[in-house]
């Protein structure tokens, strides 16, 4: 059997629409029991949540990036888990591979204070340029970047001669998740007819955002968030803040341009 390895996936909460993409990624590899992913969803209540992420970061030997702004920003990430897992990876400890949602250059114009962090992860090669980042990109040419994030993490194995049976076996239903995700949860309708949606709302507290009783992302100090590759027809949106929750039926159809739906203190805007 080829060594099960731990993984850890480093991200900033405002990118939690892009983490559930690229978890639908990785669950092959869970499925074969080869690498188990964490990320801080795992963290319960009544745990002591850094003592946790800090029990990850040691055992992890296969670490994810999604590098954007939001990730730049986070004083956890920029003080705490990006210093030990670059350390780390100079001492071959674990590999890292970053997938930039923002090109680091806009982040250093504001900010010079992390140049030096920001230049060491720019120099380990990563899923996709930093100049090529995802923001940017149609949802198509994302996926594509996210399909390989899983094939990279398959070659990153090296097999021993004797496992290389076992590892082909693993490159092929890689392949056959990508491909079958890719149809159920990406292609249920054609391009054509997906279309953005954006969330937002006057209030600045923290709130979950769920679409069909899905979670799809954290709205907090009224920052708008946006939901890709929404199919037309009717939808549930919700938006869930402690025991307070709200509904609100859609219908997004592509004649809208754009479609305004007045939410309560929430409006869903579909482009």
């Amino acid at each position: 059997m080829l060594r099960k390895k731990k993984g850890f996936i480093s991200f900033s909460h405002k990118d939690e629409v892009l983490l559930n993409r690229l978890k639908n990624k990785l669950v092959p590899f869970n499925i074969l029991n080869l690498i188990q992913f964490w990320d801080d969803s795992r963290i319960e209540a009544g745990d002591k949540w850094e003592q946790e992420i800090e029990r990850a970061l040691e055992s992890t030997k296969i670490a994810l990036l999604l590098v954007s702004n939001n990730f730049f920003e986070s004083k956890f990430i920029m003080n705490k888990e990006l210093p030990f897992l670059l350390k780390k990876e100079k001492k071959r400890e674990l590999m890292i591979f970053s997938v930039f949602i923002d090109n680091p250059d806009e982040y250093l114009k504001k900010e010079a204070a992390n140049k030096e962090l920001v230049n060491e992860l720019r120099k380990i090669q990563a899923i996709n340029y930093p100049t090529n980042p995802l923001n940017g990109l149609s949802d198509s040419d994302k996926e594509k970047i996210l399909d390989n994030v899983a094939v990279v993490i398959a070659k990153a194995l090296k097999p021993k001669q004797e496992h290389i049976l076992q590892w082909l076996t693993i490159i092929f239903f890689v392949a056959v998740c990508i491909f079958t995700f890719n149809y159920l949860f990406n292609d249920s309708c054609s391009l054509d007819r997906q279309h953005n949606l954006v969330v937002s709302s006057n209030i600045k507290i923290h709130s979950e955002i769920y679409l069909d009783s899905k979670n799809v992302g954290i709205f907090e100090n009224a920052t708008p968030i946006t939901i890709p590759n929404v199919c037309e027809g009717s939808h549930k949106i919700s938006m869930k803040s402690g025991d307070t929750k709200q509904d609100k039926e859609i219908f997004v159809e592509k004649n809208d341009n754009p479609k305004l739906v007045f939410f309560n203190i929430v409006n869903a805007l579909s482009y």
